[in-house]
């Protein structure tokens, strides 16, 4: 979901019992929210929710009409790999082909997105390493070999591609057009990069949490690091506490980051 400089757009996620709606304008540095809601529904209760959305839009308490959907639950998998410098449009070549060969051995298709969101200088890498099946050319591979190079830090999400055709379906469903559709992790990463006021902080950080697990953004002085995922045990889903899981994490990652 690219939180790009303009009006008229609406983010949408749908879970299997709820619909979040948000509709948002930017300004100056920042987005102000235009309208909100959440839509609760049973599980067989998707026509329902399909008639509060029409009816949330007919009453022009939601004027977008264009969406950009956000995708999350326990089948959504994020990691982060690194490539050398390129163009987006090679970049998604690039990690379209790592997702094919990840996926290789599951029946299901998968659908993806991707943020850059920083760089690293990576080590010289042994001549038999996996990594240097990223490199696009000759030239890279020896740079890799070599050591020291810089490389681009980059945040791939996957999901089932069943589940992003029901969403675009209950989009159109709902007279929606559906012009993006991503992650939640994703669309915060997208958005912060977006605010002048949070790029400038020195360790910062901001946390998502989900039923299952939780994912954590530091931002140190526009230098983006995504946690891994880290699950969250059955007392923290029960209980909506903030456990032991979680702080380890928020302090390793800090200690990491800031170091």
């Amino acid at each position: 979901m690219r939180f790009r400089r303009e009006k008229g757009r609406l983010g949408i996620e749908k879970s299997s019992s709820k619909v979040h709606m948000v509709e948002i304008e930017s300004i100056g540095g920042g987005f102000k929210v235009l309208q909100y809601a959440v839509i609760e529904y049973l599980p067989d209760g998707e026509r329902w929710a399909v008639a509060q959305v029409k009816e949330a839009l007919a009453k022009k308490r939601f004027r977008a009409k264009i969406a950009r959907a956000a995708l999350s639950g326990p089948t959504l998998h994020h990691r982060i790999i690194p490539l050398p410098p390129m163009t987006t449009r090679e970049m998604d070549v690039v990690v379209q082909r790592e997702v094919r060969r990840e996926m290789v051995s599951s029946a299901e298709r998968f659908a993806y997105d991707f943020q850059i969101i920083g760089e690293s200088e990576e080590p010289a890498l042994k001549r038999s390493e996996g990594p240097l099946a990223l490199a696009v050319t000759e030239a890279e591979r020896v740079e890799l070999l070599a050591g020291g190079v810089k490389r681009r830090e980059v945040l791939v999400a996957t999901a089932p591609r069943r589940m992003a055709e029901a969403q675009r379906a209950f989009a159109e469903q709902c007279g929606l057009r559906l012009e993006s559709l991503t992650t939640i992790p994703l669309t915060l990463v997208n958005l912060l990069q977006s605010m002048e006021s949070v790029t400038a902080q020195r360790g910062i950080g901001f946390l998502y949490l989900r039923q299952h697990a939780g994912h954590l953004v530091i931002v140190n002085r526009g230098r983006f690091r995504f946690s891994r995922e880290f699950p969250l045990g059955e007392k923290v889903q029960e209980e909506g506490l903030a456990g032991s899981e979680i702080g380890q994490e928020v302090g390793q990652t800090l200690v990491d980051e800031l170091r």
